[in-house]
């Protein structure tokens, strides 16, 4: 055989071995899978499902803000005292106003009075501390000292009294009785009563003077303590 031909078979050889390990390598290899086949549709019902989570979120965090508002205005009515109102009438309830609601009591401070026989009747905003009362709101507020049995000791011939300033607007109004009349204190009438026993004080047509314009308010109300 001469050489040409044996150049050829053994070309021809390394060509079909060439071409049979390629038709083995690409036997061997998985086909490829269609794109379509391999991502994972999205149905509506779960785009449903994904949009109506935040909204669930935000119904919630709206529901447990609701409650959390409800609370504080039911801790607010619980904090807030209330021990009654006096209804004022006169020419100078234009500038006082026409009630004073109680929102803070204290009886018996000797030590702010000069008699345990007494009882200190404030705002809501006045608090009444170790040192004595302590206005916070001067636009809006009072403070009320409420005596009985003064004059067992003999200091004075007043058995009863009232002194009371109201702020309006940082303005102080002044007034002030007793029983009987004394100075420049009006009678406070026949029906202003404090009773210790019953934790009451009483203010029936109960009349105080302004100390500077001597112009008379008339008070009626009852308050009470525990």
């Amino acid at each position: 055989m001469n050489l040409p031909k044996i150049l050829s078979i053994y070309t021809l050889i390394l060509l079909l071995s060439t071409i049979i390990s390629c038709s083995e390598d690409n036997s061997t290899t998985d086909p490829p899978v269609p794109k379509e086949q391999t991502e994972n549709p999205v149905t509506d019902e779960e785009n449903e499902s994904t949009t109506e989570e935040p909204k669930e979120k935000a119904s919630e965090e709206e529901e447990v803000e609701e409650s959390l508002e409800e609370e504080e205005e039911e801790e607010e009515e619980e904090t807030t005292n209330n021990f009654g109102t006096i209804e004022l009438s006169g020419d100078e309830t234009s500038d006082v106003g026409t009630e004073l609601v109680v929102g803070h009591i204290a009886v018996g401070r000797a030590d702010l009075t000069g008699t345990e026989k007494s009882v200190i009747l404030t705002d809501e905003n006045t608090e009444i501390t170790e040192e004595g009362p302590e206005p916070k709101n001067l636009d809006k507020g009072f403070v009320l000292i409420g005596g009985d049995d003064l004059n067992t000791d003999g200091t004075t011939s007043a058995e009863k009294d009232i002194s009371m300033v109201i702020f309006i607007d940082g303005e102080e109004y002044r007034f002030g009785c007793a029983v009987p009349n004394s100075g420049n204190f009006i009678d406070c009438g026949a029906d202003y009563n404090i009773d210790f026993d019953k934790k009451e004080i009483v203010f029936k047509e109960t009349t105080v003077v302004n100390t500077d314009t001597e112009v008379t308010l008339t008070m009626n109300g009852t308050i009470t303590w525990e």
